[in-house]
């Protein structure tokens, strides 16, 4: 159907270019093609690809809106590779970030995909040198606050991380308790969509190496602590399920300083912090933090 709206909206401009509505039935065209090509239909990118050259080249567009388009196109360009993982995204993004620095140098919010990218990024040491770059541009503030943020967690990875508590249902948990076992810190809450729909393959990892010495430990950023337990008790979960609240930013949050959700960390056996972006290939990971003495 959007494509069906999209035909109408450049036959209309098409034939009464000099009308008012005219501007309208552009703008119509371009969202509407917008949503096939992020549907997966790629057999439109090329014509999406068309406009996007036109209205980039339109005299009329000031030097702010020509960044604000370069900046949607490279992002939707990114999130195309949405299927290949999180890391071919990142590279996309990077990749447009760069190009967007070298268009608009003086703008401090060109920086704005790299802190995305350095958040992600699975490889802590390019992690830590895009925050450092960012921290020593002319990003905006909020970016080189971000940045700090990320490098503060990264101060975290091969160090053990305190972390106690009493699960929902009244086992008490200490991390430090579980020195010996691989151990997964699960961030979610049930109003997510993407967490539950990763809950299945989260079961599915506990089930196979459980046995092995794998242990999960779920902190839940629900704002209703009912609702969670019913929850729990139509698809209950067999590990602790600890329940954030509104102490969280005072116990936990500052050192934790989750970003967004679902988040998975990976600790090691000595009980130290090891992966903190560990959503992408969580299975083979967790199998290679296993087989380590």
């Amino acid at each position: 159907m959007a494509l069906l709206m999209a035909d109408q909206s450049r036959d209309f401009y098409l034939r009464y270019p000099n009308v008012p509505q005219a501007a309208r039935a552009h703008d119509a065209e371009y969202n509407l093609l917008e949503i096939v090509v992020n549907s997966g239909d790629m057999r439109l990118l090329s014509r999406l690809t068309a406009l996007d050259k036109q209205k980039l080249a339109d005299p009329l567009l000031t030097e702010d809106d020509r960044f604000a388009l370069k900046a949607h196109i490279i992002e939707r360009n990114a999130n195309l590779h949405e299927a290949e993982g999180v890391p071919v995204v990142m590279a996309h993004l990077e990749s447009g970030s760069r190009e967007l620095l070298k268009e608009f140098p003086d703008n401090p919010h060109a920086w704005q995909f790299l802190v995305t990218v350095a958040d992600q990024e699975q490889d802590p040491k390019k992690s830590r040198l895009l925050a450092r770059e960012i921290l020593t541009s002319n990003a905006a503030e909020p970016s080189k606050e971000f940045a700090r943020r990320i490098l503060g967690r990264l101060d975290h990875l091969g160090k053990p991380i305190p972390f106690q508590g009493v699960a929902l249902d009244g086992r008490p948990i200490n991390l430090s308790k579980m020195k010996g076992k691989i151990v997964m810190f699960h961030f979610w809450e049930t109003d997510c969509g993407y967490c539950v729909e990763e809950l299945a393959d989260i079961k599915d990892i506990y089930e196979k190496f459980h046995s092995q010495g794998l242990e999960i430990i779920s902190i839940s950023f629900d704002h209703d602590k009912d609702r969670l337990a019913q929850s729990l008790e139509q698809s209950p979960m067999p590990w602790p399920q600890y329940f954030a609240g509104t102490d969280w930013n005072v116990i936990h949050g500052r050192d934790f300083d989750i970003q967004g959700i679902p988040t998975v960390w990976l600790v090691d056996r000595r009980g130290n912090l090891c992966d903190l972006n560990a959503r992408e290939n969580l299975t083979s990971k967790v199998e290679q933090l296993l087989k380590e003495p």
